[in-house]
């Protein structure tokens, strides 16, 4: 994996460096999927629905 630095300027809320991963949020809007199940399938899908 390569990585790549980048620099940050501003006003550091904590004092000294700082290692360790990053988590990234880009809002990114996921469209709707309709998909057709069986039957026999609808109970199960409730059930993952609801432990979701």
């Amino acid at each position: 994996m390569k990585m790549k630095q980048q620099i940050f300027h501003g006003i550091g809320v904590s004092e000294g460096i700082r290692k360790g991963k990053a988590f990234v949020y880009r809002h990114q809007v996921q469209p709707d999927v309709d998909q057709m199940i069986a039957k026999e399938q609808v109970e199960s899908e409730l059930a993952r629905l609801n432990r979701a």
